[in-house]
């Protein structure tokens, strides 16, 4: 690292030093036993996650919402036919509470397909390796680490897939046609120290 003068470094030198001492930190930590694995993703398994993970991450969100919705229709019906109070505020608020449902039903649909359009439009591959304390993900910007201790992180299981959600706002597809059964067992070794957070739905 250059130093002018006696005083402090210049920030680009500082930058170049940190992104220097990341790559050797990387580089050893890529030395230690993992299981690496690389897969792509077809449109129809990108839908199916973005759907779990929805039901994972939403669903007592989307349910209060449509509740909420549900009472302020029966609320202003309720006072239409046996208040016989009708104002054109009574339509508005039933169709407007209406069509926030649809929204709230719709939009989480609309999203899956323009993802899966999307990603499955790049013909993208994908990476994941398993150590002994961390799941490492390259990403086209940076990386992200997923501790297993961590409990706001999850491993799930299902006959085509498995899936890590990582603190309600990641999620990551990995479907088994692309992995031998030898990774498939070691994967499932690695999955178990989620502990209880290993979830698993497979059917028979």
């Amino acid at each position: 690292m250059k130093i002018e003068n006696g005083g402090p470094a210049a920030q680009s030198d500082l930058i170049a030093s940190f992104e220097q001492e990341a790559k050797t930190y990387y580089d050893e930590y890529d030395k230690k036993k993992h299981l690496k694995i690389s897969y792509d993703l077809e449109p129809e398994e990108i839908r199916n996650g973005l759907k779990r993970f929805q039901k994972e991450v939403r669903r007592k969100r989307k349910y209060i919402y449509i509740g909420l919705c549900l009472f302020i229709v029966f609320l202003n019906l309720y006072d239409m036919v046996f208040r016989h109070n009708i104002s054109a505020y009574n339509y508005f608020f039933i169709g407007a509470s209406l069509a926030a449902i649809y929204i709230i039903i719709y939009t989480p649909i609309l999203h899956r397909n323009n993802i899966a359009k999307a990603i499955a439009g790049q013909k993208m591959k994908f990476s994941m390796r398993f150590y002994d304390d961390l799941i490492y993900i390259k990403q086209s910007e940076g990386a992200n680490r997923i501790p297993y201790t961590s409990l706001d992180n999850k491993f799930i299981e299902d006959n085509e897939k498995f899936m890590v959600i990582c603190a309600d706002q990641n999620m990551y597809i990995v479907p088994k046609r692309c992995l031998s059964e030898e990774k498939i067992e070691k994967i499932r070794e690695y999955a178990k120290k989620f502990e209880e957070r290993y979830i698993i739905e497979t059917k028979s």
